[in-house]
């Protein structure tokens, strides 16, 4: 209560460059909203809670939050402008050939820029269901970037089948 958002907490920082053309300025605003998003709600959230739990424990919740982001140079090194930034990540951060690597390196990419995905932890749920239901043919209606897929088709007896139907090309 009566803390600015988020988001115009990253308007009020954005300092733009004069020597910036529009692209990357528009990359530049994209990385440091991420940096800004993933260190200031942590912060903004524990000072809005202050009344409710001491200052310690406040900092705990802090340094205990997954959206507090483990390493800013991340930032750097892997851009995310649109969900298809994610595969140089997966790709370099993947061991070929094994689904759970690729799972993980999402995961580890989703702790930084927040992205639409299952989520290890309902993930597991869906696992759970599947191994449960033990399905001959299963079909995701919407792909997206494949996180549900891969956990799905893990969980499949040999010889069932998963179909994906996406309605973006790309």
């Amino acid at each position: 209560p009566g803390c600015a958002s988020t988001p115009s907490l990253i308007r009020a920082l954005r300092a733009p460059s004069d020597t910036e053309t529009e692209s990357e300025s528009s990359q530049v605003s994209s990385r440091r909203a991420a940096v800004l998003a993933a260190t200031l709600f942590p912060l903004v959230s524990a000072v809005a809670n202050v009344g409710v739990s001491s200052h310690a424990n406040a900092a705990a919740e802090i340094a205990t939050s997954k959206q507090f982001a483990k390493d800013p140079s991340f930032y750097a090194r892997w851009q995310y402008a649109q969900p298809s930034d994610i595969v140089p990540f997966v790709l370099a951060t993947a061991t070929a050939g094994d689904p759970q690597s690729v799972l993980t390196a999402m995961d580890e990419f989703g702790r930084y820029y927040p992205m639409y995905k299952l989520g290890d932890e309902k993930g597991a749920m869906l696992a759970k269901l599947v191994r449960d239901r033990n399905p001959i043919r299963c079909v995701e209606v919407g792909t997206f970037l494949g996180y549900s897929a891969i956990w799905t088709a893990l969980q499949l007896s040999p010889g069932a089948s998963l179909i994906c139907v996406e309605f973006e090309q790309r």
